[in-house]
């Protein structure tokens, strides 16, 4: 089974494909976490853990 993964290169529509567009989409992710550290982050992070638990088990 394959998993997607940030280190996952992604294609750009001028057609290069840049594994450094993950890495800035994380931090950005980071740095909205540490700007808003809201339940809702973590009931999302939960919620999609329980999930993939879920999706292991069949």
């Amino acid at each position: 089974m394959h998993k997607s993964t940030l280190s996952d290169r992604v294609m750009l529509p001028g057609g290069r494909d840049v594994p450094v567009f993950s890495t800035w989409l994380l931090m950005c992710v980071q740095i909205q976490l540490r700007r808003q550290k809201s339940k809702y982050y973590f009931h999302l992070l939960r919620t999609h853990n329980l999930v993939m638990e879920n999706h292991n088990h069949h």
